[in-house]
Parts: structure tokens; C-alpha cells; sequence
């Protein structure tokens, strides 16, 4: 098949990190710019570049069920995190007991 050249403008760093990546995958850029055309031509679309609505909505509703609310002021303000949740654990195991 003929070849065509693709000349194109990015980021000398973005261009020097991906270069990096793709030699630790053993690929070369014209490999991956003709990845890149075969996908596109499959697909007929572009990657997803955004979240769709839905996925960030998933996304919320996850982060919703799994965040707990915390009272602050019962803590002293240089307790850290950790501190915390081993306060918290151990009030746990001790009503099991």
C-alpha cells in the first residue's frame, strides 16, 4: 500500500513523554498514528475524550454511598486521618466484644 506522510503540531514535551512510552511498549510513532486511523475508520468516532454524563453521574452516586460524614469538632484539629479511623475501629472491635 502507498504511503502518505502526516505532519502534525503537539507539545514538544507531551511529544518527548509519548515518544518515551512508546518505546517501553516497542512501538513507534508511525505504528501508533496508524493504530490511531485504524480505530477511527472502525469506530467512525473519536476516542472519548470527555466522561459521558451518565458515567459522571455514576461516578457521583458511587462517591455519594461511600462517603461518610464526619463530625470535626468532636476531634482535636492536629488529629490526623489515620488517628481518626483508628479511634474508629477500635470502638468497633470493642462493641463486638
Amino acid at each position: 500500500m502507498e504511503s502518505a506522510v502526516v505532519t502534525v503540531r503537539v507539545p514538544v514535551a507531551k511529544k518527548e513523554n509519548a515518544a518515551r512510552i512508546l518505546k517501553k511498549l516497542g512501538a513507534t510513532q508511525s505504528e501508533f498514528i496508524n493504530l490511531a486511523f485504524d480505530q477511527l475508520l472502525d469506530t467512525k468516532q473519536l476516542p472519548r475524550i470527555k466522561p459521558k454524563a451518565k458515567d459522571i453521574d455514576e461516578f457521583k452516586a458511587i462517591l455519594e454511598e461511600t462517603t461518610i460524614d464526619i463530625d470535626w469538632s468532636k476531634y482535636p484539629q492536629n488529629m490526623s486521618y489515620k488517628e481518626m479511623l483508628r479511634e474508629w475501629k477500635a470502638a468497633d472491635y470493642e462493641s463486638l466484644t
